[in-house]
């Protein structure tokens, strides 16, 4: 009785979900290589990074329009020496992103309003894979869909497996009869082929969706420092001296992100990736400076770190697979192609078991 249940659940729950998996799938794929696949849309010829070419070239931008303000940059993280730059404005004119390459030259300028246009899409794209373009409350749907999911697939394995120790009967069907025992077999022979590497990209997913109450239980909190006091506020140092001093503590690391200081916390934060870390591109190694003079406040090494920081620091580069390169991430687009493939099979056996069911003739 038990076994007929969970076999009711399993389908049910697959119906259900079926069309948001599908969409948490085909975004994820493109979520893996997003990066890549966004600067190739850019032309532009490669220039090493100069922080004080990008520096004089930025200033010349903000300048160029009193409302402008600089708030961040960041490592584009698909060719090397490019960035984005995040601009504020206090005027009419919408706020916006800068794609830059090495020496400051923009190459693409996207506002807030563009969705679509000038690499729009992608930002849409991923942000419907991490929260359904609902912030908060889309990030916890997809936490509780993934919760579901990784349920799902533990009773499919629990099905899938084979009794007695019978491993021939996981050999699909060869033949083109799609009928019931044709879906059935593949289903089978492909969910328990490749449910491991599966159940793990849920899993940190689902621990992603949830990473605030993660850190909190393992006492993990975010790096930061106490912003100082309100003396500090007109600050001096400019982006290549706080680069700079940031490099000076991890010479072997390469700038991933640059918080800009503000009126509210006046210091520079600079994300470094560390050659040892298991992120590709966002480090999580932080260095703060002293947005006056542009000493440093404090700093966080992610290798370094207690347990409970560095498992909350890898949670990102195990969910995309860059723990394992390229190959790592292969493996994880591969988990959303499965992913689809199963969701398809598993309708089609949904659809079969209902024809064949139809045909049967009816007692009396």
């Amino acid at each position: 009785m038990l076994r007929k249940n969970l076999l009711s659940v399993h389908r049910w729950v697959s119906i259900v979900f079926a069309a948001f998996w599908v969409i948490q799938a085909a975004t994820g794929m493109i979520a893996v290589f997003h990066w890549e696949i966004d600067d190739a849309t850019i032309p532009g010829a490669h220039h090493p990074t100069n922080f004080s070419l990008i520096e004089q070239r930025i200033d010349e931008y903000v300048s160029a329009s009193p409302g402008r303000k600089v708030s961040s940059i960041w490592s584009s993280a698909g060719f090397a020496d490019r960035y984005d730059v995040n601009i504020s404005t206090i005027t009419s004119e919408p706020s916006h992103v800068l794609r830059i390459d090495g020496i400051g030259t923009i190459l693409r300028k996207r506002t807030e309003n563009e969705t679509l246009a000038n690499g729009g899409f992608i930002s849409l794209i991923i942000s419907l894979h991490h929260n359904l373009l609902g912030g908060t409350l889309g990030k916890l749907i997809v936490g509780i869909s993934g919760i579901v999911l990784l349920s799902n697939l533990f009773i499919g394995v629990y099905f899938a497996w084979p009794r007695h120790g019978n491993w021939r009967s996981l050999l699909p069907k060869a033949d083109n009869n799609l009928n019931v025992a044709w879906y059935h077999s593949w289903h089978r022979a492909l969910g328990l082929a490749f449910f491991i590497p599966a159940i793990f990209v849920v899993f940190f997913g689902v621990s992603l969706a949830f990473e605030k109450s993660l850190s909190k239980l393992l006492n993990a909190p975010a790096a930061s420092h106490p912003a100082p006091d309100d003396s500090w506020v007109n600050h001096e140092v400019g982006l290549r001296d706080v680069v700079e001093g940031a490099l000076s503590r991890y010479p072997e690391a390469k700038v991933a992100g640059i918080s800009f200081p503000s009126s509210d916390y006046p210091v520079w934060k600079i994300t470094l990736n560390q050659p040892e870390e298991a992120a590709r591109a966002y480090g999580k190694t932080r260095v703060f400076l002293n947005a006056a003079d542009g000493s440093v406040l404090s700093d966080y090494n992610t290798l370094t770190a207690p347990a409970g920081n560095r498992f909350m620091d890898a949670l990102f580069s195990i969910h995309n697979g860059e723990i394992g390169g390229v190959i790592g991430r292969i493996i994880t687009f591969s988990v959303g192609l499965w992913l689809l493939l199963m969701i398809t099979l598993g309708i089609g056996l949904w659809l079969a078991r209902r024809d064949r069911a139809r045909r049967r003739p009816k007692k009396g």
